[in-house]
């Protein structure tokens, strides 16, 4: 009997938390025997390699991430075709999945709220470019495919906006990557976070906040991780910025860190928090609504609301002040990441899959 073929629509393979979705999964369907596939623009695999998933590359190369992604549709229509099961994420792809001429079974997985996505206007200026993808993306929520989201907070912002029904499933950490290490003694308390440009990611709000650390006679260094090109002003303190090569390199850089902070503004899930707490660092968060799948303040994280780097810089120095704290967030942290597992992940998928599209 041949193995089932499923194919993953995607916009890009970029280092993101929805990219990293869609490999953990295919690298755990591989072992299970499945022929999984990966379908992306030309140009927008971000270099990956995953052993034993093809990546197909469609349509012609842009440099615009936009004109990419549109040129590549009519490409990504043909080659649907021969799956058995696709699985999209993103607006213009879950219009591919839902309109592509085949009998496959078709799924959807919203991984944060689309529809105000770009609403910061760090990737979409244009207010008439921003209104045509808020249009297209409410449209995505309506097609005829079977929806996954990854939290309570997705799925509560994907019904607000008219979505259908749909079901969780929660992403999942690697915690033989992703645990404890020994690390050489250092002078400085590092404080790490994983910086990008889009602004609701909240870099500016971390800076800000231990700006105020800093001047309150708190010393640290700051370990900023990441695979963009950052624009970083000058600061007060010292700080680094790192790109990790793998998992395992990132697992490293996280690890060494004293305290780990995720200042988002909004996030479906929020997977590098729950990294952090894989590798036994204690992790201080916003409230940024996915996030609450696992986080608890006091208990496994110090929680502070979005857009507050008074509050974010209270939530530092009273870490740095209390040892007792970080080691007890640490534990809890540990032992949040160990119920996870994209093991577990994977079978809620299966399940939905093989059940009539239903848990």
């Amino acid at each position: 009997m041949k193995p089932l073929r499923i194919g993953w629509l995607y916009q890009d393979l970029n280092p993101g938390g929805g990219q990293r979705v869609c490999i953990e999964i295919s690298r755990e369907l591989i072992k299970r025997g499945y022929d999984v596939s990966i379908i992306v623009p030309k140009g927008r695999t971000g270099g990956r390699k995953i052993e034993g998933v093809k990546i197909l590359e469609r349509g012609p190369r842009f440099n615009s991430p936009m004109i990419s992604i549109l040129s590549s549709i009519p490409a990504m229509f043909l080659i649907s075709k021969g799956f058995d099961v696709v699985i999209s994420s993103m607006p213009f792809m879950a219009i591919i999945n839902a309109w592509s001429f085949n009998r496959a079974l078709k799924y959807h997985w919203v991984q944060i709220d689309d529809v105000c996505l770009f609403d910061d206007h760090s990737l979409i200026k244009s207010p008439t470019l921003l209104n045509a993808y808020k249009k297209t993306a409410k449209y995505s929520y309506h097609l005829p495919l079977h929806y996954i989201v990854n939290s309570e907070w997705t799925k509560r912002k994907f019904e607000s906006d008219g979505g259908k029904e749909a079901v969780v499933i929660h992403p999942g950490v690697d915690t033989n990557i992703f645990k404890p290490l020994k690390s050489a003694k250092k002078n400085d308390l590092i404080i790490g976070t994983i910086g990008r440009r889009v602004r609701f990611k909240g870099l500016d709000d971390l800076i800000s906040a231990l700006k105020i650390v800093f001047h309150s006679g708190f010393k640290f260094h700051l370990r900023i991780i990441t695979q963009e090109s950052l624009n970083i002003p000058e600061l007060p303190f010292l700080y680094e910025i790192v790109s990790p090569a793998d998992d395992t390199s990132l697992a490293r850089l996280i690890s060494g860190c004293d305290i780990f902070i995720s200042a988002s503004w909004f996030e479906g899930f929020a997977l590098p928090p729950l990294e952090a707490m894989a590798c036994g660092v204690p992790v201080i968060t916003t409230d940024s609504g996915g996030v609450r799948e696992y986080a608890e303040d006091g208990v496994n994280c110090l929680m502070t609301p979005p857009k507050s780097p008074e509050k974010i810089a209270e939530a530092v120095k009273r870490l740095i002040s209390d040892e007792e704290l970080r080691t007890a967030l640490s534990v809890n942290g540990r032992k949040t990441a160990e119920e996870r597992s994209w093991e577990k992940t994977t079978d809620r998928l299966e399940e939905f899959i093989f059940n009539n599209s239903r848990i």
